[in-house]
C-alpha cells in the first residue's frame, strides 16, 4: 500500500497530527519542515524552499508516496512534486495553496499583510506567532478551544525563529503554479469556507486548472482539528483512490 506523509504547517510539528495517524493507521508518516519540532536545521535551511525539498526527499521511503500538506507543507509538497513527480504519487493540499499571495486576479493574502507579518516576526515574533494561529481558528463557534489546542503544541523555548522567518519567506515568495497546471490530475484539494489565511474563493482558481476541490462549511483554517471526520473521510477517499 502506498504510503501516505503528512506535512505540518508553519510554526507547528508533526505532533499536530498524533489524532490522525491513529485513525489513519500504520501507513502514515510524518516529516517535520526544517527548524520545527524535532527536526535540526542546518545554515543551508536559510536557502529556503530548495533546501526544504531536498531535506524531504532525502527523507521519503524509496517507493513513491503520497503527500499531504497543510498550509505551508503544501507548499513544500508541491515543490517536491515539481521536482521529483517520479516519486510522488499525489498531492493532497489541505488549507493550502500554490501561491499564498494575491496576485492580480489570483486569490490570496495580500503582500503588505505578509510584510506585516514578516516585519512584527522581527519586532515582536511571539506575539506575530500568536496573532497567526489566532487567524487559523478565526470565525469558528469552537475558535478558543482550537486556539489553545494550537498554543499546546509549540513550546517558546525551543521555537528556531530563523526557521520560522525562512517559512514565512517562502510563504509569501512561492509561485508553484505552473507545477498544478502540469500535475493538476495528481492534486486534490481541501479548503474551508470560512479560512482567513487561505480563502475558499481560491477554489476557482484551482478548479481552473483542473483540480479536484472540495470545501467544508463552516470550517477554517484547521480541517483535520474542527472538522476531524470530514478530513479523514477525504483523506481516505483520494488516498485509496491513489493506491
Amino acid at each position: 500500500m502506498t504510503k501516505l506523509v503528512l506535512i505540518h504547517g508553519w510554526g507547528m510539528s508533526a505532533s499536530i497530527f498524533d489524532n490522525l495517524r491513529a485513525e489513519l493507521g500504520d501507513a502514515v508518516l510524518t516529516w517535520e519542515l526544517p527548524g520545527h519540532g524535532k527536526q535540526s536545521w542546518s545554515k543551508s535551511d536559510e536557502l529556503g524552499l530548495d533546501s526544504w525539498v531536498d531535506r524531504l526527499l532525502n527523507d521519503l521511503p524509496d517507493e513513491p508516496v503520497d503527500l499531504m500538506g497543510w498550509s505551508l507543507g503544501g507548499t513544500v509538497a508541491l515543490a517536491a512534486l515539481e521536482r521529483s513527480p517520479e516519486r510522488i504519487n499525489r498531492v493532497l493540499l489541505c488549507a493550502a495553496t500554490p501561491h499564498f499571495t494575491q496576485d492580480g486576479d489570483w486569490t490570496g493574502t495580500s503582500a503588505q499583510d505578509l510584510q506585516q507579518f514578516q516585519l512584527g516576526l522581527e519586532t515582536a515574533p511571539l506575539k506575530t506567532m500568536l496573532r497567526f494561529m489566532a487567524l487559523q481558528a478565526k470565525g469558528l463557534a469552537n475558535a478558543r478551544e482550537l486556539l489553545g489546542y494550537l498554543k499546546q503544541a509549540i513550546v517558546e523555548p525551543h521555537i528556531n525563529w530563523t526557521a520560522l522567518s525562512v517559512g514565512l519567506n517562502i510563504l509569501a515568495t512561492a509561485d508553484l503554479r505552473e507545477t498544478v497546471k502540469v500535475h493538476s490530475n495528481r492534486i486534490n484539494a481541501l479548503l474551508g469556507d470560512k479560512d482567513f489565511l487561505v480563502p475558499s474563493t481560491i477554489r476557482h482558481d484551482l478548479s481552473n486548472y483542473g483540480v479536484d476541490v472540495k470545501v467544508i462549511p463552516h470550517c477554517a483554517h484547521t480541517p483535520f482539528l474542527s472538522h476531524p471526520r470530514e478530513f479523514i473521510e477525504w483523506i481516505q477517499l483520494k488516498h485509496h483512490t491513489s493506491t
